[in-house]
């Protein structure tokens, strides 16, 4: 992760992730799994109790092929993007 602080209620963070298993559905099939996410979050009043979050992202799946006549290969390539508004009344408390 990478975290970027221009102004001091202003924050960037770009994160990367990449984790590798079997897959549940087919027995022998691993797969790897990279996952990339950029959040900007601005604090918005001066009192700190409201965050809007902004985050783009973008995930790849790569699934090798199993043993057998059928072919389970695959990558599954993933976009998303998300805006939320967060309430936090207590700095240990937050509701989205």
């Amino acid at each position: 992760d990478l975290t970027y602080t221009p102004r001091p209620k202003t924050q960037f963070r770009l994160s990367y992730n990449r984790r590798s298993d079997v897959a549940v559905q087919f027995g022998q099939q691993s797969f790897i799994f990279d996952s990339v996410r950029l959040t900007a979050t601005q604090q918005i009043g001066v009192t700190g109790k409201w965050l809007a979050t902004a985050t783009l992202g973008f995930d790849l799946g790569n699934f090798s092929d199993t043993p057998g006549a059928i072919s389970f290969a695959r990558t599954d390539t993933t976009y998303n993007a998300g805006l939320r508004l967060v309430y936090q009344p207590r700095p240990w408390l937050s509701g989205i």
